[in-house]
């Protein structure tokens, strides 16, 4: 297939959030996209980095918005890109088919380990307690 003959590539900057926000239904934490990249794989273009978000639900056996082979996670964690080669803001690439890219990431609890950029964003979780909130 030719998946298999670009790599995807991603390459993620330290400290470009600038934002979370109480969607209504979850958080998202809003970036400047500086120093992200993701190419190659079925892309065409190079995608920065606008935001991100998560979906969970009320146990720690599903919450995920996709399964693989039937299996749910804990949690899904949504990358949200958009192409900057073509487009010159993130709200013209959305409307585009080309123009958003997402990264989905199964979450898994792991009761041995902490991770400590999802400690950070759970620390603000009750600064942003209802919809609207900014943080």
């Amino acid at each position: 297939s030719s998946l298999t003959h670009r790599a995807l590539t991603w390459k993620f900057g330290n400290n470009h959030a600038y934002r979370i926000v109480n969607t209504g239904y979850g958080w998202r934490v809003d970036t400047n996209g500086q120093g992200t990249e993701l190419k190659g794989g079925p892309l065409t273009g190079v995608y920065k980095l606008e935001q991100f978000h998560c979906h969970w639900g009320s146990s720690s056996d599903e919450g995920s918005e996709h399964t693989v082979d039937g299996k749910s996670y804990a949690a899904e964690l949504h990358l949200v890109h958009w192409n900057c080669e073509k487009y010159s803001s993130f709200s013209e690439a959305a409307s585009q088919p080309d123009g958003l890219a997402v990264l989905g990431v199964f979450l898994q609890v792991d009761d041995t380990e902490e991770n400590e950029e999802l400690r950070k964003i759970a620390s603000l979780i009750p600064e942003i307690e209802h919809k609207g909130p900014v943080c």
